[in-house]
């Protein structure tokens, strides 16, 4: 493979929902861009049980050794935003902005519903013709959705519970639901009752670094997760601040 020129250079990086990864941490991508086309150099994966603040510049470094390429011919960071675990988000967004500051490279927010939409409109463009849900964060009752048709959102998403989900299939008419095991068990009794077809999303670099086509950089400051909850270290401060 031919290493990307340096108006080409694209890092990606999709560390967001590692119970979606089939067995290892997310992904990094070494890309050239084309126009709309985007053509993968290097990819690397983070292994398993690696922790994230140990692993990432190392795989990012491995990526770009990869690739052919020095640090500052990256000309672009795209890093999956969430919504997803606090930890891969943290890291994965604190390391996009550090390369940005550090090589001046452009940087671009990828909201992860997008980059889980790509790949099922690449894996069942049939399906994903017609409307879809993703389903993403789960935890307890509760889990982030937004419903998509191809890769364009319908709507914006919001953190819902099972009556929430029947009201976006009754309002969508959707007939997938890309959402991995966590999903909650009232969430799975509504899809079963509405005849929707649970699928695990498909998430990777690559998936990230095209999903980042036609999306806008932003500045370093601005660069922030989407959380669909408060953060429970955030919460937890809270409460000890209030009993103070």
């Amino acid at each position: 493979m031919t290493a990307p020129g340096p108006d080409g250079a694209l890092l990606a990086i999709e560390t967001s929902n590692p119970s979606m990864y089939g067995g290892d941490e997310g992904s990094v991508a070494v890309c050239r861009v084309a126009g709309d086309a985007v053509e993968l150099v290097s990819m690397e994966r983070l292994r398993a049980g690696s922790r994230h603040d140990d692993a990432l510049m190392r795989t990012i470094d491995d990526a770009c050794r990869g690739a052919g390429l020095g640090p500052r011919e990256i000309a672009r960071v795209a890093v999956s935003a969430g919504p997803g675990g606090y930890t891969g988000l943290r890291i994965a967004l604190t390391t996009a902005k550090m390369l940005g500051e550090a090589l001046g490279a452009a940087l671009v927010a990828v909201p992860t519903a997008r980059v889980a939409a790509l790949g099922f409109a690449e894996d069942d463009a049939e399906r994903a013709a017609g409307p879809f849900v993703v389903a993403l964060a789960s935890k307890r009752e509760t889990a982030w959705l937004q419903a998509f048709r191809g890769v364009e959102a319908i709507g914006e998403g919001a953190l819902c519970d099972a009556d929430g989900l029947t009201r976006v299939l009754d309002a969508t008419g959707a007939k997938a639901l890309l959402a991995d095991g966590h999903i909650p068990v009232g969430m799975r009794e509504v899809a079963n009752r509405w005849g929707v077809d649970v699928t695990l999303p498909r998430l990777d670099a690559l998936l990230c670094a095209k999903a980042s086509l036609g999306l806008g950089p932003v500045r370093v400051d601005a660069l922030a997760p989407i959380y669909p909850r408060e953060p429970e270290a955030v919460r937890k401060w809270n409460e000890e601040s209030n009993r103070r």
